[in-house]
């Protein structure tokens, strides 16, 4: 059995309409699959991955949902195959930790397959799991030149970490959000509770950072391209292969 995995539940209810099952944590979809939200970052990770794969006998892990580009002509809506997961321990200076984490080359290959028949834009290589969200330009460049990151996310190594301990097949499939050249708002992650956006936070957030609201609606645009690409890739995937 599959499980896709997500940060937030937005991504969890686009895959589910496109694959037309339903998001339940620990519940099976119409396609005997599992789609359940994680939340942002390293906390949710192994709960899930315990209660999915160690209770429920999930067979092969999917987690997907949107990155930030480490890389020049990677844009909103270009996928990124994870070959491997490193964690960035600090972007302001460019470091790794050295332990980073091969994904599965059979899901590797089977998500290639998919994507080739797809017409979605896509790139193979290394997705670099920070702490916070990198907004500024010049960090999510030099990662990408200095430890040869792709795109960047808050779960993949966690995921990545999780999952290797039940020795099960694990991939992450990262849609472009922003592309290195562009900046994000800062504090974008104080947005959400629980992997859930938080209207109170919203307010709170645009008391404190009236400068950077402008950025919200161009955001969403991106986020709907994100989107339309792992939903193309969601429906290649689990009906083809």
């Amino acid at each position: 059995m599959l499980a896709v995995l997500t940060a937030m539940p937005r991504e969890a209810s686009s895959f589910a309409k496109a694959i037309k099952a339903s998001p339940m944590r620990g519940g099976r979809g119409g396609t005997g699959t599992l789609i359940s939200t994680v939340g942002i970052g390293a906390e949710g990770a192994e709960r899930v991955v315990s209660e999915l794969v160690g209770e429920h006998g999930v067979t092969e892990v999917l987690a997907l949902g949107y990155a930030g580009a480490a890389s020049a002509g990677l844009r909103p809506g270009d996928l990124v195959l994870g070959a491997e997961t490193c964690l960035v321990s600090d972007p302001a200076i460019a470091e790794t930790r050295p332990d980073a984490i091969s994904l599965d080359p059979g899901l590797l290959a089977r998500a290639e397959s998919a994507l080739s028949r797809s017409g979605v834009r896509y790139r193979i290589g290394k997705i670099g799991t920070a702490s916070r969200v990198i907004t500024e330009p010049g960090e999510k460049k030099r990662l990408g030149e200095g430890i040869g990151v792709q795109a960047l996310d808050m779960e993949t190594y966690h995921l990545a970490e999780a999952v290797s301990r039940y020795g099960t097949p694990f991939l992450a499939v990262r849609a472009i959000l922003d592309p290195v050249e562009a900046r994000l708002p800062d504090g974008l992650d104080a947005l959400y509770e629980n992997g859930r956006f938080s209207a109170a936070r919203g307010v709170a957030y645009a008391v404190k950072h009236p400068g950077d609201t402008w950025r919200l609606p161009g955001l969403g645009l991106k986020a709907r391209a994100a989107d339309r690409a792992l939903n193309a890739f969601m429906r290649s995937f689990l009906f083809v292969n």
